[in-house]
């Protein structure tokens, strides 16, 4: 009788032992890229060309409205663009991204931009913040501003 208590116990404890195993999820987590520091400028590039171009469809398309009211956005860029003008260069300085995996699957890319941007009557420091999900979809969460002088 002891030796099946034993086994039982035993069962037990690798049938707990394995049902820990294969809940655990395996994270990955890789900083700053290359490939991703490529595509963050690229990204970039296209936002202020959509401004420049005042494509507003594609421009409030990236925008995530869960993160970004759309429309505080909209009057944020028309009443910027009506102060200070268009942007016609822009300096991108440091870009930072974060890739997640979960489970080898790529959940989503997050994209920081820190950027030059002048503007026809103004300069600012510019921070744009994007997300890729793991349907290849970006989206615009934050932009942050401040005029250099």
């Amino acid at each position: 009788m002891e030796a099946i208590n034993i086994i039982a116990k035993r069962f037990y404890f690798l049938s707990l032992l394995m049902i820990i195993i294969t809940s655990c999820q395996n994270y990955e987590r890789i900083k700053n890229s290359d490939e991703d520091i490529y595509e963050g400028k690229n990204i970039t590039n296209k936002f202020y060309r959509n401004i420049v171009n005042n494509d507003t469809t594609k421009l409030f398309d990236l925008v995530d409205s869960l993160s970004i009211n759309k429309k505080e956005f909209k009057n944020l860029l028309i009443e910027k663009n009506k102060n200070i003008g268009l942007p016609y260069k822009i300096d991108i300085g440091e870009v930072e991204t974060t890739k997640d995996f979960k489970n080898g699957k790529l959940e989503k890319i997050e994209y920081k931009i820190n950027a030059t941007v002048h503007y026809k009557d103004a300069t600012n420091i510019e921070t744009i913040g994007f997300i890729e999900n793991e349907n290849g979809e970006t989206l615009l969460f934050s932009y942050y501003f401040k005029p250099l002088h």
